[in-house]
């Protein structure tokens, strides 16, 4: 909000009680008036020989706590105001003097003074785009949450990694890894990072409002914990969406039947990131790691990245296979094999086609 930093008329001038209504109304006419005599655009007339250019946007920061004076000093400044008095007294006279909402803002070029007013009164701020992608992982969503936020990417990532935040917000694991929901937002600039982290969780929990997933969860032996930390592997492992029931489904059969899941998107976050090979030297380093699941049963200890809808839902809903192995080719596309036989023979066919090439 803007505080006033004078009387209630410009200059300190305070009207005879007669003469108020009348003045205001003379004056209500008067700003009117000149208000269409100049067409209402940032600079003054010159007889139509000066046509605005309404493509052109200007910005302007109106700064926390700016008194009405202070407000047109910047627009004046940034050519969009060029008459101060008559600026200000159709501001009162609107009853927009005291409602003026700080932030930055982007008006046309020419534009008229009530749609400056509207503009700042409504708090219509400049917003930022910013996307967290499907699998992201928190050190990934520090670069991109970084652009709206006065913080630098270092410092938006130890907010991210802070443990208290995430019990704070309601995490069951001192991590929001996974509990971050990726999609495209917009927010003010500048907007603190704590701000950006609660709507994204939000987004997170809108997921689950769902009454069709709430009663599927319902229905199944996992946790909404457990179906994230599935769905975020089933992200990672697939490239193409309408394969994610089929992953899902082959991770299910290998956790009912106590198998290890043996995903390596689990090793490599063990492992710190993605790297183009997976070899056996760099997953006997993390031999004994929590979220190994070459040589630990079950599932890893939480979401390995940001799991998007289509994953989510895999999981609730997987294919109804007996698929217990898959093996990527290049097209994308994976081979589904029930027996280790059948996968050693896709994993060879599908060798066998990469040297031919």
């Amino acid at each position: 909000m803007i505080r006033n930093s004078r009387g209630p008329w410009p200059g300190g001038f305070v009207p005879a009680k007669g003469t108020v209504a009348v003045f205001a109304a003379g004056a209500s006419l008067l700003v009117l008036g000149l208000h269409w005599m100049t067409g209402g655009p940032s600079s003054s007339r010159d007889d139509g020989a000066f046509a605005p250019d309404l493509e052109t946007e200007i910005e302007f920061v109106i700064p926390k706590g700016a008194t009405p004076r202070e407000v047109v000093d910047t627009l004046t400044a940034r050519g969009l105001v060029g008459w101060r008095w008559g600026f200000r007294a159709l501001a009162r006279l609107r009853g927009d003097d005291l409602n003026m909402k700080y932030g930055r803002y982007s008006v046309e070029k020419g534009a008229s003074w009530g749609t400056i007013l509207d503009r700042i009164t409504r708090g219509a701020v400049v917003t930022v785009a910013v996307t967290v992608h499907e699998g992201a992982t928190l050190e990934e969503m520090a670069g991109a949450l970084s652009a709206v936020t006065p913080e630098d990417s270092a410092q938006v990532a130890r907010v991210l990694t802070d443990s208290a935040l995430a019990v704070s917000l309601g995490s069951p694991i001192p991590s929001l890894e996974g509990y971050l929901f990726p999609d495209t937002y917009r927010f003010a600039s500048g907007t603190r990072i704590e701000r950006v982290i609660s709507e994204l969780w939000k987004r997170q929990n809108r997921v689950w409002d769902d009454s069709l997933r709430a009663v599927r969860l319902d229905s199944l032996e996992m946790s909404k914990h457990e179906v994230l930390t599935l769905a975020s592997i089933v992200q990672a492992e697939a490239a193409r969406t309408e394969e994610m029931p089929r992953i899902a489904s082959v991770y299910r059969n290998r956790l009912e039947q106590d198998w290890p899941l043996e995903a390596d998107p689990t090793v490599l976050y063990a492992l710190g990131g993605w790297r183009p090979r997976l070899l056996y030297a760099a997953m006997d380093s993390v031999a004994g790691h929590s979220y190994n699941t070459y040589t630990r049963s079950g599932l890893p200890p939480g979401p390995i990245g940001a799991p998007g809808e289509y994953a989510i839902d895999a999981v609730l809903w997987p294919a109804d296979e007996s698929f217990m192995f898959f093996v990527a080719g290049r097209n994308g596309y994976h081979e589904f094999s029930r027996t280790l036989a059948e996968h050693n023979r896709a994993i060879a066919r599908i060798r066998n086609t990469e040297r031919e090439k």
